[in-house]
């Protein structure tokens, strides 16, 4: 299976695009104060708040990854504003992809 290789994309308000670590900071704080709602379906979200977590560091891993072909991981952005995250994970195995997301709070039910 072929990876997308689209680093960003819009649509209207809306842009989704690859994380780059000056995403870091505000990362860290929409995904803290979402945490409530997130960490029963997201286990990784308690690493977030280690007064010596690198968030930095996380994204950069992420590109890493992107970079060697593997994990995709994009923000969403409303007004470059995060919103929230996409994920497409090679967890099944060879040719499998996996989508993951979430939406940080007051952003959920906006659909129509």
């Amino acid at each position: 299976m072929t990876r997308p290789t689209t680093e960003q994309a819009e649509s209207g308000e809306i842009e989704v695009r690859r994380w780059v670590v000056g995403d870091a900071e505000e990362l860290r704080d929409v995904i803290m104060g979402s945490a409530e709602r997130l960490r029963p379906r997201l286990p990784w979200v308690d690493e977030w708040f280690a007064d010596d977590y690198d968030a930095i560091g996380k994204i950069a891993e992420w590109n890493e990854k992107w970079d060697a072909g593997a994990d995709r991981h994009f923000g969403v952005f409303v007004e470059d504003m995060i919103v929230g995250a996409v994920g497409l994970h090679d967890r099944p195995g060879p040719g499998g992809l996996e989508l993951g997301y979430w939406l940080a709070d007051g952003w959920t039910g906006q659909g129509s």
